[in-house]
């Protein structure tokens, strides 16, 4: 008799851990069945792959992320002191100066937009004949690729 006991509490116990254990691992995958941990793609990997693109042509976007990232910063960094002048009026109100202020950050912005559309003709410039139409289908996604990820922005 207290042998069966033990051996019903250790087939009970048993089967609660590969319960456990099949409710961890099925929890672990996100609405697609795919793991959170797997490495998405990254906008440059898709654009690759995209546009079938060759080493040579690889080489040649490389260079204009550089240059494009380098543009950004700098434009991220005129936009942060804006930014932090625009603040400092929370101190000292000055009307005058917070629509200058605002006004400034609409421009900087606008001319990152411009930078970002100088980046994708740079893209288009790369693309072979043959690579155009997978260029232009690739455009419709272009704002839906480059939105940061987060909780409420998913990539699909």
């Amino acid at each position: 008799m207290i042998k069966t006991s033990w051996l019903i509490v250790i087939i009970g116990v048993l089967v609660i851990s590969n319960g456990l254990l099949a409710y961890k691992i099925a929890s672990s995958s996100n609405r697609n069945g795919q793991r959170h941990h797997k490495k998405q793609e990254t906008p440059k990997e898709v654009i690759i792959y995209a546009l079938d693109f060759d080493d040579t042509q690889q080489k040649q976007y490389e260079l204009t992320i550089t240059n494009h990232r380098q543009n950004i910063r700098k434009k991220d960094k005129k936009i942060l002191k804006k930014k932090g002048q625009l603040f400092s009026l929370l101190i000292a109100p000055n009307d005058s100066l917070k629509t200058r202020y605002l006004a400034d950050l609409g421009k900087l912005k606008s001319e990152i937009d411009s930078i970002h559309f100088a980046h994708f003709l740079e893209i288009k410039e790369i693309c072979k004949t043959v690579q155009l139409d997978a260029f232009n289908t690739l455009t419709i996604d272009l704002g839906r690729l480059f939105l940061a990820p987060g909780p409420n922005k998913p990539r699909d």
